[in-house]
């Protein structure tokens, strides 16, 4: 936030910048790493002038503004979201080699689900979307086996206990049915690790196959696996309101 004219928090503009998230940022000031007029070892919460101080990080130069760039890609399964994988599985990172800048994906797909990702160099708009306050809806579509009963599913839209505490009340379609399984559209207000995985175990299911179509104002619709597109202005808008 800025609190002067022309002067800017030294964590906020790190992250306008490209350079790293807010939280990141913080880390860094505190770890030293980062200087303002080649001298002043600032503390959390400085504030500079982003026209006059010169501002070093690991002793190079804050880079200059880059150009906001915003991809809506479909994340195949068996694809990790990360940049490098210690097993030499398949990143995201391999699919989108033609994007000079660098991009960071907006929340996470578990290796084993697929669908829409979100990914930008926007950092203050990946903090906000990722921010527990915002409450930003994704909706699943889960194929689960056995079939869930309408008691099972009470359970879920309720809010689930799990080990790292309840669920928020979750937003849920029946879209087909057999006897044997079923297929759900899921809407969740909330960003855990494979928590559809773990909601749905916790009521006597299994998720079978499992793929993101909706995030906020974006919708996957006929992207296909392994393909990105970049959003129009008026989804960019959408997401920045949001």
């Amino acid at each position: 936030m800025r609190t002067k004219v022309g002067l800017i928090r030294l964590h906020k503009l790190m992250s306008e910048r490209g350079v790293c998230s807010r939280r990141e940022a913080e880390k860094w000031i505190r770890q030293g790493r980062v200087q303002i007029n080649q001298k002043m070892i600032p503390r959390l919460g400085t504030l500079v002038d982003p026209d006059k101080d010169r501002i070093l990080i690991d002793g190079h130069p804050l880079p200059k503004t880059p150009k906001k760039i915003y991809i809506a890609f479909h994340k195949p399964r068996h694809v990790m979201v990360t940049r490098r994988d210690p097993e030499g599985r398949p990143t995201l990172y391999d699919y989108l080699k033609k994007i000079p800048q660098q991009i960071l994906p907006v929340g996470r797909l578990d290796f084993e689900s697929e669908g829409l990702l979100l990914l930008t160099n926007d950092n203050p708009l990946i903090d906000k979307l990722t921010h527990p306050r915002s409450k930003v809806p994704r909706v699943y579509e889960a194929h689960i086996s056995p079939c869930l009963k309408p008691e099972q599913i009470e359970i879920l839209q309720n809010g689930v206990l799990l080990e790292d505490g309840r669920t928020l009340p979750t937003r849920i379609k029946m879209r087909q049915q057999t006897p044997h399984s079923c297929r759900l559209h899921m809407t969740l207000f909330e960003g855990r690790y494979r928590q559809i995985r773990r909601m749905i175990a916790q009521v006597g299911g299994e998720v079978k196959k499992l793929r993101r179509i909706q995030m906020g104002p974006l919708h996957l619709k006929n992207l296909k696996q392994g393909h990105y597109r970049h959003l129009t202005s008026n989804e960019i808008d959408a997401l920045i309101k949001k």
